[in-house]
């Protein structure tokens, strides 16, 4: 027989998040597009945006991590999460986890402008040879 472990969380931790509002429905649907809907789906254990943003049974504290660099599609839903939670007045955002290596983590800084040359002043003389 094989003994689970406890819940880190138990049922008396705290107020867990509340179902979705009519108001948090109407800021997610202005945000959403079929292409950030998708990318939930896909990449995410999500269906739509607006599970991610309204955590229905999760811990309140709950921010989703996504690996920015590797797909585009992080970055989407990233942008987007951190939008709605904006408008909703959460202060919760998207965690970025980044590799610190690649063109999207340290983009290449732009080159330095060439300095213009400088004008040489002529001194007047001081020894009086001209």
């Amino acid at each position: 027989m094989s003994v689970s472990a406890p819940s880190p969380y138990p049922a008396d931790s705290g107020p867990r998040n509340a179902p979705a509002t009519d108001a948090d429905r109407a800021i997610v649907a202005a945000i959403t597009t079929p292409e950030i809907d998708a990318a939930v789906n896909a990449l995410t254990a999500w269906r739509d945006l607006l599970g991610i943003v309204v955590d229905q049974g999760g811990h309140p504290a709950y921010r989703p991590a996504l690996e920015v660099c590797r797909r585009a599609g992080y970055l989407l839903i990233a942008d987007a999460y951190d939008r709605a939670q904006t408008e909703r007045g959460d202060p919760r955002r998207a965690y970025r986890n980044t590799c610190g290596a690649c063109s999207v983590c340290r983009p290449v800084p732009a080159p330095r402008r060439a300095r213009k040359p400088r004008r040489l002043v002529q001194q007047p003389l001081l020894m009086g040879v001209a």
